[in-house]
């Protein structure tokens, strides 16, 4: 459920992980799907455990909003917002 996202030339969104470890129903699963613009995924009632990669700027608010009305424990690392992908990397100058 990864995709990377353009926002502006030499940018990108380096994203967000959300991490659920409890049994979620289907209805829930699938509103999820709907919070992240997926395609419809296989669901698995049996799991216990959840990993939902964001690649898109802001989802990871609505997504965290719904677990919260939900009541479905989850975690979030947050990655480096915004990471440059068409500029070098130069050094720092000193001043002498």
């Amino acid at each position: 459920m990864s995709q990377t996202v353009r926002v502006m030339p030499g940018y990108r969104y380096a994203g967000e992980t959300i991490e659920i470890t409890q049994p979620l129903g289907e209805a829930q699963f699938r509103a999820i799907e709907a919070i992240l613009g997926e395609p419809p995924q296989r669901f698995k009632e049996w799991a216990q455990h959840f990993v939902f990669t964001l690649s898109t700027p802001g989802i990871g608010r609505r997504l965290r909003g719904y677990l919260r009305r939900q009541r479905i424990a989850h975690t979030t690392e947050l990655l480096q917002r915004f990471i440059v992908t068409s500029q070098p990397v130069r050094p720092a100058r000193t001043r002498r």
